[in-house]
């Protein structure tokens, strides 16, 4: 392995041509990593900016979070001349790590940044989308958008999208919709990201206006638009308005594109606003069922009083999480049949199921009743 070392010139070579290399690509664990780290380094190769690249992205790519310190170590002691790509790896890697308590590691990605401006290394699309993922507040997001802008970038559209996006999640609607309306161009993405967008903080109305201007211009309905509606529906519990939508939905999806996702939203949906033969129909003709789909079913009954329906889609259910027993709990609970509700905790513990905080709760105010 030395002489091929010694017969391979990183500094030219971008090819896999290192043994060491080849096994770092087909490496699967933290100890073989690190192996072939310690036999990189003997070589000398380790320093050279290409193998680098490679250790890089496994310790923060392909083993994140587990050689995240090792990583970090490369990068500061060992890295002398890092690239666009390795900077866009430890910006991605700083990015999944922004929910830590540390407040280094909040601090990381801005740090990576203004040292890759110093080293007059040019960001790209990538760079930004980590940016974008590793600010918590607006303020630092509005800095990050006035650098796409500097950078000429704006006009891509994933990263615009991301942008509009992050906007939406921060909760400054207005300055999302000036985005998506000075774009000339606008994709079902970038529609179905201001639809959520507007769901989700709150704005029914303005939802299905947006709506119903985008389907004018004929832009497509998949199924994160019909989940984004029936969620707009369920909220304020308006029957006539989400069997609408179903409509809407039957009519411009094809049957082929219905997911799991969207029928669990009409389920969901229609037991919200009490239409609970609505929903066991759209269950009976449903092709596939997860533990949600049954929970809907439950908690739908419960809500309408109808513990008897309730009941027998719980024991129905193929299998039952904590949430399936709580929801059953909750309903024997709220129509005072305690017998009941002692039976079926007895049950939850035989089965092995842990309670939470909502079991207690639950059995807490039973208690007191």
């Amino acid at each position: 392995m030395a002489a091929a070392g010694r017969a391979w010139d990183p500094t030219v070579s971008l090819r896999l041509g290192h043994p060491a290399l080849v096994l770092l690509e087909r490496c699967r664990g933290a100890a073989p990593f690190r192996a072939i780290l310690a036999h990189l380094l003997r070589l000398g190769l380790a320093f050279e900016t290409f193998p680098m690249s490679r250790l890089l992205h496994f310790a923060t790519a392909v083993s994140s979070p587990r050689l995240a310190r090792e990583a970090e170590l490369l990068f500061h002691h060992f890295t002398p001349r890092p690239n666009l790509y390795i900077y866009n790896l430890m910006l991605s890697a700083a990015a999944e790590a922004r929910d830590s308590s540390s407040s280094s590691q909040r601090r990381a990605a801005a740090l990576l940044y203004r040292s890759m401006l110093a080293s007059s290394v040019h960001p790209d699309e990538r760079t930004f989308l980590a940016l974008l993922r590793s600010v918590e507040r607006l303020p630092a997001g509005r800095q990050v958008h006035a650098h796409v802008v500097t950078s000429g970038l704006h006009s891509r559209v994933y990263l615009r999208n991301s942008m509009i996006k992050m906007y939406l999640d921060a909760g400054d609607v207005e300055t999302a919709e000036l985005m998506f309306c000075s774009t000339p161009v606008s994709d079902s993405a970038s529609c179905n990201i201001m639809l959520s967008g507007y769901v989700n903080q709150g704005c029914t109305l303005k939802a299905l206006r947006f709506f119903r201007a985008t389907a004018s211009r004929g832009i497509a309905v998949d199924q994160y638009t019909a989940v984004a509606l029936l969620t707009c529906c369920g909220r304020p519990k308006n029957a006539l308005l989400g069997r609408s939508v179903h409509g809407v939905v039957m009519r411009r999806m094809d049957p082929g594109d219905w997911r799991l996702i969207l029928m669990n939203a009409l389920l969901d949906m229609y037991a919200k606003c009490g239409e609970m033969d609505a929903a066991m129909r759209v269950f009976g003709e449903a092709d596939e069922k997860d533990v949600i789909s049954w929970n809907t079913m439950v908690a739908g009954f419960v809500n309408a009083g109808k513990l008897d329906l309730a009941s027998k889609y719980f024991f129905e259910a193929p299998s039952r999480d904590l949430i399936s027993w709580n929801a059953l709990l909750a309903g024997f609970m709220r129509h005072k049949d305690f017998s009941a509700m002692i039976e079926l905790f007895s049950d939850m513990l035989a089965s092995r199921v842990i309670p939470d905080k909502v079991t207690a709760v639950t059995l807490i105010s039973a208690a007191t009743s």
